[in-house]
This record gives structure tokens, C-alpha cells and sequence, in this order.
């Protein structure tokens, strides 16, 4: 896949910092702003000062969880974000549960980065 020509802000969060350094800098190296954020508050913050068309959210994190951020960004953003929930659950039931309460695509960990590439192209809308 070509790398984006267009710069998609892209928020990414998880709990575990290497993680959320690790996929940012990867979507950077695709074309996308990407900005990492290590907890719900962090990523209000980022959200604030960069507008994120997408964000990347780990479910399980200390504090404020994934769901919850979800909700403030649905709220803040009237909508207009796409939310891609990440986890390491593989419960069918769970994963779909989420994606129709707050997010519009749920990945599992470890991230497929390929499946990653899909799902940012399906959120962005230039590309």
C-alpha cells in the first residue's frame, strides 16, 4: 500500500507507552499525523490541541478505560471521529458488544498492521 498523501490525524492510545510510541510512529511512517497518549486524560488533552480524525483506543487501561474515553470523544466531537477500539480480549461477544456501544472497528492485539492499514484507509476519507 502506498503511503497516505494526505495527513490524517491519528490518535493513539494505550496504556503500555512503548506500544503507543510503537504504532504512532508507524502510522507517521504512512503519511498520518499520529500522535501518541499513555491514558484517557493525556488523550483529552491531545484531542484538544489536534482535532484526531481517528483514534486508536486500548479498552483495558487504568483510570480512565477505553470505553469511557469513547464516550468523551463521541461527546466532544459530535460524532465526527472514528474510533477504533484495540484489545487482547478474543471474545466474539465482547468485541462486538463494544463496537456497537462506542467504536466503529474493533482490532485485537497484537495489532495486524496490515489489518491496521485497512481499517485507517476505510476511516480516511481522501484516501
Amino acid at each position: 500500500m502506498p503511503a497516505a498523501t494526505h495527513h490524517l490525524c491519528v490518535l493513539v492510545v494505550d496504556d503500555h507507552e512503548s506500544t503507543a510510541q510503537i504504532l504512532a510512529e508507524y502510522l507517521r511512517g504512512l503519511g498520518y499525523d499520529a500522535f501518541p497518549a499513555t491514558s484517557g486524560e493525556q488523550a483529552l488533552a491531545l484531542a484538544d490541541e489536534h482535532r484526531p480524525e481517528c483514534v486508536l483506543l486500548d479498552l483495558h487501561m487504568p483510570g480512565m478505560n477505553g470505553v469511557e474515553l469513547g464516550r468523551q470523544l463521541r461527546r466532544k466531537f459530535r460524532g465526527e471521529v472514528t474510533l477504533i477500539a484495540m484489545t487482547g480480549e478474543d471474545a466474539q461477544a465482547m468485541v462486538y458488544k463494544l463496537m456497537l456501544a462506542i467504536c466503529d472497528h474493533v482490532i485485537t492485539k497484537p495489532v495486524d498492521l496490515d489489518q491496521l492499514k485497512r481499517v485507517l484507509s476505510v476511516a480516511d476519507p481522501d484516501g
